[in-house]
């Protein structure tokens, strides 16, 4: 007679089934602090971080966010076409101006939270490497503004910033908080150039840090912070999740 019944070594055991589970998860987390180690910005002596450090935080962090908007062929993204807006390829742009441009299908943008403590850090090494003094990039960008939250949205690549006017870009841009859906208008928005040591050219923005009460206008259960901006036709939309823009001392937000 053949004895079918498993043997004690192959029938799993409770403890088995436990030691197997704190396994995968002990696994799980080693991974996880893998990837945590490599974020650049989670090491805290910014004079050490490299121009791959640097390009990083200020390109693909939770403080900086690509746009991209479809392709418009209006120099300013609006149409029709008038005087003032003239269409490439139409022959009415006596310059030759926007037929001398290239343009790609779609324009791409990089929308940076500039007064994050992350990135006010990551500006300044990257000045410093790419030689300014020490004293000037330290006044330039680690200098916090007290009243206002700063955001800077420049073009990328071979994309063309649009014309726009400072008063109608202001009416355009706010800050939506999640879940309350409560809206943080911008205070000031226009165009600006050498927004960093890159000497780009870019959409200026600032948001109030605290309402007229003293309260901040960024509250504590905010889990989202949706950017939203437009220009003639072009939507500008980011979205920063709260819980990714951390430091010891709470959201990394000015």
């Amino acid at each position: 007679m053949f004895n079918l019944e498993p043997s004690a070594r192959e029938i799993p055991t409770q403890n088995n089934l436990e030691r197997k589970a704190i396994l995968a998860v002990s696994a799980f987390a080693l991974l996880a602090v893998c990837v945590w180690a490599t974020e650049p910005w989670k090491n805290a002596d910014f004079e050490k971080w490299s121009a791959k450090d640097v390009d990083k935080i200020l390109n693909e962090s939770p403080w900086a966010k690509q746009i991209t908007v479809p392709y418009t062929p209006y120099l300013n993204g609006d149409s029709p076409e008038t005087d003032q807006r003239v269409k490439i390829g139409s022959g009415r742009d006596p310059s030759g101006a926007a037929d001398s441009q290239i343009y790609r299908p779609n324009g791409t943008f990089t929308l940076r939270w500039n007064s994050a403590l992350t990135l006010r850090r990551a500006l300044y090494r990257d000045a410093v490497l790419r030689g300014l003094g020490t004293d000037y990039a330290s006044q330039r960008y680690l200098i916090n503004d007290e009243e206002n939250m700063d955001l800077v949205l420049i073009p990328s690549g071979q994309t063309l910033l649009p014309p726009t006017e400072a008063i109608s870009l202001r009416r355009e841009t706010y800050l939506e908080l999640k879940p309350s859906g409560k809206k943080i208008n911008a205070v000031v928005a226009e165009t600006r150039a050498w927004v960093d040591a890159r000497d780009n050219r870019g959409y200026f923005f600032a948001f109030p840090q605290r309402q007229k009460d003293g309260t901040p206008t960024i509250p504590k259960d905010v889990t989202e912070i949706v950017f939203f901006t437009q220009v003639g036709v072009r939507k500008f939309e980011a979205k920063f999740k709260v819980a990714e823009m951390m430091m010891a001392e709470g959201p990394d937000y000015f």
